[in-house]
């Protein structure tokens, strides 16, 4: 009866014991048979290849190749030599390994690139006596949980006050003193944020250096009062003159990073005060008889209206 032994790709082989037995007297028969050894074990070798290559089923080619666990015995006896060793080893069983194993398999929380960033801004300024008030209103956006800290690119102004979503916002100092947001959660907010930025004042214009977050999306208007122009430090978008109150209202762009606009002078305020810059050259002469002074000087009215000079 034949002897059947089951493969690993589920192909059954069977091979039937011997029982003819050969009588083989004389040379001839004895070198038939040698003959005939290497073609029959070459047509066995090509069957059991065929069976190979087409018995493996689909289930088993969609199953994933795992890395088996190595797994060292060791006597309990010696098990101290382990422990001892280096002090990082840990004694745990079985069934603890395998439920680290198990929540180490869990995948991790996908983390944003960036915990907390600055959406928009819009800016509101009005120039006042010496000084110029700034409101501006930040769209922010918490994208990982916990405390998250926005650093608020704020220099050459002073801080009236902070509110976040309707309550006081809390602010730290950063890197340079700079001022820090702190928020906690995720989600959308609203910072509401009222500046105040010196002006400079020189012989013809009028200045303020300043530096504010400026995200992507940024507006900024300006208020000025009187006729006045911007001679330089940001992109005019827009511009207009009212007669009735006597303000110019400006849209402009501000560039990233510090900030320095120059305004001229607006001419109400230069019918308030004039400037002139002279300059003189006096020549005294002396002989015996008498003196004589020689005196050679140039005005130049930079702004303002003047009759006469004394």
């Amino acid at each position: 009866m034949p002897m059947c032994k089951a493969r690993e790709w589920n192909v059954t082989a069977c091979v039937a014991p011997r029982r003819n037995v050969f009588s083989i007297s004389g040379g001839d028969r004895m070198e038939r048979i040698a003959n005939r050894r290497p073609v029959v074990v070459q047509i066995m070798l090509m069957m059991l290849l065929s069976l190979a290559a087409h018995g493996i089923s689909d289930e088993q080619k969609k199953k994933p190749i795992t890395t088996p666990a190595r797994e060292i015995y060791v006597p309990f006896e010696d098990f101290n030599v382990l422990l001892e060793s280096q002090t990082r080893h840990v004694f745990m069983t079985r069934k603890q390994y395998q439920e680290l194993v198990r929540r180490a398999a869990v995948a991790p929380d996908k983390q944003a690139p960036v915990g907390a960033s600055i959406l928009s801004a819009n800016y509101q300024a009005i120039i006042e006596s010496g000084r110029a008030r700034v409101l501006g209103e930040l769209q922010l956006e918490v994208l990982a949980g916990g405390v998250q800290t926005i650093p608020l690119e704020l220099s050459g102004v002073g801080i009236l006050s902070a509110i976040l979503d309707g309550q006081a916002a809390s602010l730290a100092k950063g890197d340079g003193g700079r001022p820090l947001l702190v928020v906690e959660g995720r989600g959308r907010y609203e910072l509401t944020l009222e500046l105040i930025i010196p002006i400079v004042s020189a012989v013809d214009r009028q200045s303020l250096n300043f530096q504010l977050p400026t995200p992507s999306s940024t507006r900024f208007s300006l208020a000025v009062p009187g006729d006045v122009t911007i001679k330089e430090g940001a992109e005019v978008i827009r511009r207009h003159f009212d007669e009735q109150d006597g303000m110019t209202r400006f849209d402009i762009l501000p560039p990233a990073g510090p900030t320095q606009l120059s305004l001229s002078l607006s001419n109400r305020r230069l019918r308030e005060r004039s400037a002139v810059v002279a300059r003189s050259v006096l020549v005294d002469e002396i002989t015996e008889a008498y003196e004589r002074l020689h005196a050679t000087v140039s005005l130049g009215l930079l702004h303002g209206a003047a009759a006469e000079f004394r």
